[in-house]
Parts: structure tokens; C-alpha cells; sequence
């Protein structure tokens, strides 16, 4: 095939004609995006207005909240007639708390002919989307995004319905200090925009009030913050604060407690959710504090409409009656301003003063909402109960007296290197258990056919959430949610998953077993696609994260001065024995000489009579059994599980059985063991956020003094 043939003058022409009456008939119908007067603007049709939240991933939850508020707003708006006599509609995008996801989302409703938008929960992904909608003159009012940066950009469209991050900072200080007491503060946040503002902000706000003994940060999606929190304890602080979100924040919650960390725990209002408390549990969620803003449970004016919005949808979210005002607020504006042109509207909101069921809504000249508070919230019996408020201290304001009852935490047990060592090291032994168990099947796999099955993180995942319909299932029945039912529950993930992972070998990879190896590896990455969308678009799953019916027990025993929990005990002794289990199968059965076989010389297997496409097949079973195995165990341990969990878990699995040496199992299991110990270094040396970094680092530098990795290649042919 020749690849350098120069297409013709005319072609070009022709070309670039056909592109431009391709994009006049994609556009043409979408609107002008800068245009002055929205779609529709004749009258008599609905005049349209614009939302992006969160409508999947880990935050879809809020944004379902919100999205529920706003169709309530617009229902009574038009109940009541309308606006400028016409009705209202609202075009909902998905922002999925994801820069780019927001970035497009704003384009969208721009092109839509949105008139204004109500849009805004993660502030890292409303700011860079920020500018698409002052470009296009199209005002936002924003229910829940609450970062300084929202407002500093110097844009007129932007309008924040909650007190910033400053205002908050200063909540939080003086809280730990004033009533709390507390004097030895470590910070936790996830890099994020809102999270690290915030947590640079309450550094700041706490600077000749406390010692800040550790301020770390985590990655988003993280389920597992053992090593950082076995860190933190190490630094014995009296409080902890995390600024991240409620995903995030009850897992560490939960594992905190359940290391014997016993100071005092604060969480910002990007984890005020029900959420959190579910994923924590109620014991260990019991007494946490939460800044928050005002919701509507604390608002006495807003007791009316939160009863009708729980007749409709059942408790409001913290941000709900925010969402509510916020689509009141645009619908008054375009009755204003007598108009649907966006500048017109844009201005109207600038200069609104509207009571709505949040209180008096005015914004000053940068678009912050004026006279704003934040209250602090304590988790009582599993509701969120006020405790100050709703007043924010003011910079210039005399703290408070500390409470009467509230002495200076006792800080966590003092650690000795040698504990903090030997607790880290069986952290290690438990993430390094969850990696072995997935790259066992890669190195399954990769041994039989010689391709790397990159859907094969996806099964983990599949396992997981096949092990939480089970356990719901058999917590509402005789079985119960003890042993039995784990064991159970167990036992049917691994055999959905296992069937799962052979049908994919049958249906996906069989039939192209002789085309080349990129082909194969294309159709890998489709299947991962396909598992991931399949299980966030199955009903009972979904795309937000989901709490596990049941959780290990965070109780345990000390030994050498080391926290032992019981559910580690479990977690390793499981994974031992499946391990085991897997290799009694390979080394001393039939099936598994058959296996060798195949994988030595697949031709000459097939004329020794062995079944090599049912071999392969049985590999990719066993290799889905255990990676389902995995995935329950995980969901146990964390206590919470997502649709995208297996992506970045196969790709560490994937790093696994590298390490150790791909098509070798003991090189498997060598090799997650190892990588979680080069995370928990990782995060000991350079912070949580790095340790992946650290642990690539490593890998390769392991690699370039063994490329084959550290057990070797057991196998016979070579590509």
C-alpha cells in the first residue's frame, strides 16, 4: 500500500466544501452560541434555561438531589403561568465533577439556547467552564461550588449562592480551637481545587492558634488510605480535618477508627451526606463534626417547602433548597429584565434581591452571595445535628470561650518506629493481597494466549457489585449477614464473574484468536468499555458509588504494639487460600497439566489429543474467579464500590505481574505483594498523593536490571 499519494487541488476543494456543509447541517439546527436571544425566542415557546451537575460518579448523588430541586421550581413556575407568559424548560447536561465533562457541558447549553444556567457542585470543574459561559453571556447561578478562585476571574455571569471557602476556613479554625480546644490539628484534602483551597485557607486561618502537625493529601477515587493514616497517627494529632468529599471522606472515617486513631474529626461540606455516614458506619461516623452552609433542615423558613419536596422525593440534600432558590432566582430575573437576552438576564441577576426558603439572596459585585454563613454540624445517632450557628465568626471577632464539656482531645497512642513499621508492612500485605489476586489471572491468561486481557480489571469490579446484590439478597433473608452469608455471597460472585470472564473468551477473543495481537488488544479495551458501561447502566448498581450491606468489623487485637484487625486476619488468610487453592490446580490436577501443556506448545497440545479451546476457556474462568474474589473481599474491607474501581486496580494488577515476571504465578502473587509495599513507602516518603508515582518509578527502575521481572517467564515460547 502506498502512503504517500498527494490528493489533488480539486479533491482538496471538494473536501473541504463537503466539511463545510457537514458542520452548517450539525450546527445549524443547535443555535448561535454567542447569540444575544436564545433558540425559541418567538413567542409563545418555552423559554429554555440550562443545568450541569453531577449526574454520574461518585457525586451523582448531589446532583440528583439538585437536579430534583430545580424540576420542582420549574414545575410551581409554570403552575403559576410561567414566565413572560410562556413556560419554562430545563436542558440538564452531565458535568460528572470533571473539568472537561463541565467544559462541554457549558458549550452544550450555550449551543441549546439556554437563557441562564443553574449549574455548579465541584468547583475544579466549574472553573475552567467559567469563561465558555461568560463568553456566551450567559449567566450561572451556582447552587453548591463555593471555592474563592469562582469568584476572582472577574466575570459578571457568576453568582454564588453559598459563602466561599474563606468564610468557611474561618468556621472550621475556630471551631477546633475556640470550642473544641484542640491544638495539635492535621489537615487531609484530595488535590482537588475546592479541597485543597479550603485546606490552605483553614492552614492559614489556623497559623498562631494550633500546630498544623500534618497536612497530606490523597488521590480522588482512593478507597484504601491505610499508609497515609498509619502516617498521620504517627504525628499524634488531637483533630483531623478533611476538606475533601463525602466519597472519600467515610472511607477514611472508617479506616481511622478502625486503626485506634481516637482524636476528634471534622469534615467539610463537600462530605455532608448521608453518604457518608452509611460508609463510615454509625459507630465510627458518631460524633464527627461538619461545617456545612445552612440546609434546608436548618433554615426555619424553609420547613414548608422541605416537607413538600419530601413528599415528592424523600429528604432534601444539603444543596437542594440552594438548587431551588437559585432556578427561582433566574426565573425572576427574566421577569425583570423583560426579556430572554442573555446579557439583559445576566445583569437582572447581578442586582436581584430575592427571599426565598434559603433566607434574603442578594450577591455583591463579584458574585458572592451577601450576609452568608456556615454552621457546624455534629453527627449524632446518624442525623446531622446543629451545634453553632448560624452566624460565621467574623476575622476580626474575639473567639469564643471554649465549651464547658469539651476538653483538649486526647491524642492518638504514641507509635514507636518499630510498631509504625510492622503496621504499615501488614498494610501492605493487605493491598498487596487485593493486586495479587487480579494479576494472577493476567498471568493466566498472558501464559495461554500470550495477549494481556485489559477487561480483566473489569471483572473485579463485576465481582464486587455480583457480591453486593448477593448480600443484600441474603442480609434480608434466614442466611443473615454473618459468616454464612459472606461465604455465600462469595461463592456467587465468583460464579457469575467466572462465567462472565468465559463467555468473553468465547464471544470476544476466540474468533479473532489469529488475527494479530493489536487487534486482540483493541478488542480488550472494548470489553473493558462494555463491562464498565454495563454495570453503571444495570439498575439495581447505577453510577454512583455504592455502600456495601455488610463490613468487616474494624475490631482487632494488638500485637507488638500493632493494631491487628480481625478483617485483615480474614482478608489475607482468604487470599492465601485461593492462592493456594489456584495453584494446587495448575501443579496437580489434569485440567492444570492440560493448561502447561497448552501454554508450552498450543499445536502440539491438539495433537495430544487436548482440548485447547476449552483450556483457554478455563483459564480465563479461574482468572475471573479470583479477580471476583478480589473485588467482594474489597468491597468487605472498604465498604464501598464504584463502576470504575476495577480500571485503575487492573491497571496495578496489570503492573503486578510484571513485576514479578507475566506468566508466572508465583511471580503474580510476588509481585502485588510487592507493589503495595512500594506504595505504603511511597506514601511514607513523599506523601500520599505521589505514591503511585513512587511505585512506577520503582517498577521501572526494578525493570531495567530484570526486564522479565523478578521471578522470571515460566514459559516456553517467545514472541
Amino acid at each position: 500500500m502506498r502512503l504517500d499519494i498527494k490528493p489533488s487541488p480539486g479533491r482538496l476543494l471538494r473536501l473541504f466544501a463537503a466539511c463545510v456543509a457537514l458542520v452548517a447541517l450539525v450546527a445549524g439546527p443547535c443555535g448561535p452560541i454567542r447569540g444575544e436571544r436564545s433558540a425559541g425566542a418567538e413567542r409563545g415557546a418555552a423559554i429554555v434555561i440550562g443545568s450541569a451537575v453531577p449526574l454520574t460518579g461518585s457525586s451523582a448523588k448531589m446532583g440528583r438531589d439538585m437536579r430534583q430541586a430545580i424540576e420542582m421550581a420549574v414545575d410551581e413556575i409554570n403552575g403559576r403561568g410561567g414566565v413572560l407568559d410562556r413556560r419554562l424548560e430545563v436542558r440538564f447536561e452531565d458535568d460528572a465533577c470533571d473539568a472537561e465533562a463541565a467544559v462541554a457541558a457549558a458549550h452544550k447549553l450555550a449551543a441549546q439556547g439556554a437563557v441562564a444556567a443553574i449549574s455548579g457542585y465541584c468547583s475544579g470543574a466549574l472553573l475552567p467552564a467559567e469563561p465558555v459561559y461568560h463568553r456566551a453571556r450567559m449567566a450561572a447561578v451556582v447552587p453548591a461550588a463555593n471555592a474563592v478562585k469562582l469568584t476572582m476571574q472577574g466575570f459578571d455571569t457568576i453568582n454564588l449562592m453559598l459563602p466561599n471557602n474563606q468564610v468557611q476556613a474561618r468556621t472550621a479554625a475556630g471551631f477546633l480551637t475556640a470550642e473544641l480546644g484542640k491544638r495539635r490539628i492535621a489537615i487531609l484534602h484530595d488535590n482537588s481545587a475546592f479541597a485543597r483551597e479550603l485546606a490552605d485557607l483553614t492552614r492559614e486561618e489556623l497559623r498562631g492558634k494550633a500546630d498544623v502537625v500534618a497536612f497530606d493529601a490523597v488521590t480522588p477515587g482512593e478507597r484504601d488510605f491505610s499508609a497515609v493514616l498509619t502516617h498521620l497517627k504517627a504525628r499524634r494529632p488531637d483533630a483531623i480535618y478533611w476538606t475533601g468529599y463525602y466519597a472519600e471522606g467515610g472511607l477514611i472515617i472508617r479506616q481511622a477508627r478502625g486503626q485506634g486513631i481516637d482524636a476528634s474529626i471534622m469534615v467539610g461540606d463537600g462530605s455532608r451526606d448521608a453518604a457518608l455516614i452509611a460508609t463510615a458506619g454509625l459507630a465510627s461516623a458518631e460524633g464527627v463534626f461538619v461545617t456545612s452552609p445552612p440546609s434546608a433542615a436548618e433554615l426555619p423558613g424553609a420547613a414548608g417547602w422541605a416537607r413538600r419536596y419530601a413528599a415528592a422525593h424523600g429528604e432534601p440534600g444539603p444543596y437542594s433548597a440552594q438548587a431551588y432558590d437559585a432556578t427561582q432566582i433566574v426565573a425572576a430575573a427574566i421577569q425583570a429584565a423583560g426579556s430572554t437576552d442573555r446579557a439583559a438576564v445576566a445583569a437582572a441577576i447581578r442586582a436581584i434581591h430575592h427571599d426565598g426558603v434559603t433566607g434574603a439572596v442578594s450577591f455583591d459585585a463579584s458574585g458572592r452571595r451577601q450576609d452568608a454563613a456556615f454552621v457546624v454540624l455534629e453527627i449524632r445517632e446518624g442525623r446531622f445535628a446543629l451545634v453553632q450557628g448560624p452566624a460565621a465568626p467574623r476575622a476580626d471577632a474575639a473567639p469564643s470561650a471554649p465549651r464547658a464539656a469539651a476538653q483538649p482531645g486526647a491524642p492518638a497512642r504514641s507509635t514507636s518506629r518499630v510498631s509504625n513499621a510492622l503496621e504499615q508492612l501488614l498494610n501492605a500485605l493487605v493491598i498487596g493481597s487485593f493486586y495479587a489476586l487480579v494479576a494472577l489471572g493476567y498471568s493466566m491468561v498472558y501464559g495461554i494466549m500470550r495477549m494481556i486481557n485489559f477487561a480483566h480489571g473489569d471483572l473485579y469490579a463485576l465481582g464486587a457489585f455480583v457480591g453486593y446484590s448477593a448480600l443484600a439478597l441474603a442480609s434480608g433473608s434466614f442466611l443473615g449477614a454473618g459468616a454464612l452469608g459472606i461465604g455465600l455471597a462469595l461463592l456467587a460472585a465468583m460464579a457469575v464473574t467466572g462465567g462472565v470472564g468465559a463467555l468473553m473468551e468465547r464471544v470476544a477473543y476466540r474468533p479473532l484468536r489469529r488475527s494479530p495481537r493489536l487487534i486482540l488488544l483493541i478488542t480488550a479495551v472494548g470489553m473493558s468499555l462494555l463491562l464498565e458501561n454495563a454495570i453503571m447502566l444495570f439498575e439495581p448498581w447505577g453510577p454512583s458509588f455504592r455502600v456495601y450491606p455488610v463490613a468487616l468489623t474494624r475490631a482487632g487485637t494488638s500485637l507488638l504494639g500493632v493494631h491487628v484487625g480481625y478483617a485483615h486476619i480474614a482478608i489475607l488468610a482468604t487470599a492465601l487460600a485461593l492462592m493456594w487453592a489456584l495453584r494446587r490446580i495448575i501443579g496437580g490436577s489434569t485440567v492444570g497439566l492440560a493448561m502447561r501443556a497448552t501454554a508450552f506448545d498450543a499445536e502440539a497440545a491438539r495433537l495430544m489429543g487436548i482440548d485447547v479451546d476449552r483450556m483457554i476457556s478455563v483459564a480465563f474462568l479461574l482468572g475471573a474467579v479470583m479477580a471476583a474474589a478480589g473485588g467482594v473481599m474489597a468491597g468487605l474491607y472498604y465498604g464501598q464500590i464504584n463502576f470504575l474501581m476495577g480500571f485503575i486496580v487492573g491497571i496495578k494488577a496489570f503492573t503486578a505481574s510484571v513485576l514479578g515476571g507475566i506468566g508466572n504465578l508465583s511471580g503474580a502473587v510476588v509481585g502485588g505483594m510487592m507493589l503495595g509495599l512500594l506504595e505504603v513507602i511511597g506514601t511514607r516518603s513523599v506523601g500520599g498523593q505521589w505514591k503511585d508515582v513512587f511505585a512506577f518509578a520503582a517498577l521501572i527502575a526494578i525493570l531495567l536490571i530484570k526486564p522479565t521481572g523478578l521471578l522470571g517467564e515460566r514459559v516456553g515460547k517467545r514472541m
